[in-house]
């Protein structure tokens, strides 16, 4: 959230009703690829439906968590007020099950 606050001259610019297809893709492209390291560092957080040699449903549960993420960005950047990141990261991790936000 960090990232989209300090870019939110770019991404507003970039944006005419939506983010375009590239510029989305390339942050679900890094979502995806955070939240697959996050994975890889703590298996023992994925659901026995999503078991880590279950490369189809893991790929779709992070797909999903991705899509999800830049697209509560989007939200917030439509909403105007970018100054309480650490809000915007609790209410996107209420939002999501609760497994992806395990911290130890």
């Amino acid at each position: 959230m960090r990232h989209v606050r300090d870019h939110a001259t770019l991404y507003r610019t970039a944006v005419s009703g939506g983010l375009s297809g590239r510029l989305r893709a390339v942050l679900v492209d890094s979502a995806s690829a955070m939240l697959a390291e996050h994975l890889l560092r703590r298996p023992e957080i994925v659901p026995l439906g999503i078991a880590p040699h279950d490369g189809t449903a893991q790929s779709m549960a992070i797909a999903y968590a991705a899509g999800g993420t830049v697209a509560a960005a989007e939200a917030w950047l439509a909403a105007g007020d970018l100054d309480d990141i650490e809000r915007a990261v609790h209410v996107m991790l209420s939002a999501s099950p609760q497994w992806w936000g395990y911290r130890q």
